[in-house]
């Protein structure tokens, strides 16, 4: 399995275009050199088990979002999964986010109603 990262909401330099530019100019108006942000910017790497995508031998697309999960996280990796080209099923795993305590049943229910929404 080869690991990818595609989570949209991990950073604004995951973005293509004017979020990369709108970020470089914010860095480079506190004095930081263009090439410096460049580089950097080319080197980001997400944190480990936060949207990753693992293709299978077997052609499988598997979205890992299990760090630490949260609304925001969760609902990017749904629509994430969505974005991605895959005639076949989805299905998504969704754990506990037990430090909402009661609000958890509530975005629980949001979530579903999200997936419904986005046709999953």
């Amino acid at each position: 399995m080869f690991p990818h990262r595609l989570g949209l909401h991990l950073t604004l330099i995951s973005l293509p275009g004017l979020a990369k530019s709108a970020a470089a100019a914010v860095v480079t108006s506190i004095v930081v050199p263009l090439s410096r942000v460049g580089r950097s910017l080319s080197g980001y790497v997400p944190a480990s088990m936060r949207s990753e995508l693992f293709v299978a031998k077997s052609g499988v697309k598997i979205v890992n979002d299990v760090y630490n999960s949260n609304p925001v996280s969760t609902k990017s990796a749904i629509d994430m999964s969505k974005r991605i080209n895959n005639d076949e099923k989805r299905v998504a795993i969704l754990g506990d986010i037990l430090e909402l305590g009661p609000l958890e049943n509530i975005v629980n229910y949001c979530l579903n109603a999200h997936i419904d929404v986005v046709g999953y």
